[in-house]
């Protein structure tokens, strides 16, 4: 048979073998072609690596993330009781102000009692040192 053509003889029962010929007019010779398709597969290799790489960092990131979320939770519990520690403590300066005030009161209540029950005890002991005075110096 004809290589290239159409026929019943040639190799293999009827079949023929068609290699490609080097064509200018298509631009690359297929040994070169094969050549770029393997450089074409290297260069996806990298490109994997490097996807790797940036799904790494981003599960790094994201763990940076939750440790983040976890950190901000704490500290919100730790404002939170900080906030009830500071309102207990305003309670209970507002009660030891109050307990003062009071105590305040009636310490001048019970000082204004007892000055006003010595003046009461000085002027029944002038009315009676008076009359005793008058009893000894006119009766007697």
């Amino acid at each position: 048979g004809i290589p290239g053509g159409g026929g019943g003889g040639g190799f293999g029962g009827g079949e023929m073998v068609q290699r490609k010929r080097y064509d200018p007019s298509q631009g690359q010779h297929p040994h070169h072609q094969q050549q770029q398709q393997q450089q074409q597969q290297m260069q996806l290799i990298p490109d994997q690596s490097y996807l790797a790489e940036r799904a790494d960092a981003m599960t790094e990131i994201e763990g940076h993330i939750l440790e983040l979320g976890e950190v901000f939770n704490r500290l919100g519990s730790l404002v939170e009781d900080h906030r009830e520690m500071t309102e207990r403590l305003r309670d209970n300066v507002d009660d030891a102000m109050e307990n003062t005030e009071m105590a305040h009161q009636r310490l001048m209540r019970t000082f204004n009692q007892l000055t006003s029950g010595r003046s009461l005890t000085y002027k029944i002991s002038a009315i009676l040192f008076f009359f005793f005075v008058f009893w000894v110096v006119f009766l007697v």
